[in-house]
């Protein structure tokens, strides 16, 4: 991505070891936040803003693109970015 990871953000939903692992993949390329889920959380208070809820995030993964003004200029289920594509292998971490 141009510009590097302080122009990705990854929400991981979720809470526990699995969680934390993605959170801990993805942080090299990402700003990461950690959302969990009303289930999984009970400090979860009424009147709170999911990160998921405000980008419009109902279907996981998910692709959000947001444009140089912060709207929204792309949103899709991130299935659906590589329906048709030849399948790609995983990037390797050093």
């Amino acid at each position: 991505m141009p510009g590097g990871r302080d122009r990705v953000l990854a929400v991981v939903k979720g809470s526990g070891p699995i969680a934390d692992d993605l959170a801990e993949l993805l942080a090299p390329v990402a700003r990461v936040v950690v959302e969990a889920d009303e289930a999984n959380d009970p400090t979860l208070r009424p009147g709170v803003v999911l990160a998921s809820e405000a980008f419009g995030i109902v279907r996981w993964p998910s692709y959000v693109e947001v444009g140089e003004d912060g709207r929204i200029v792309n949103r899709d289920a991130a299935a659906d970015l590589f329906s048709g594509a030849e399948p790609q292998p995983a990037p390797q971490t050093v």
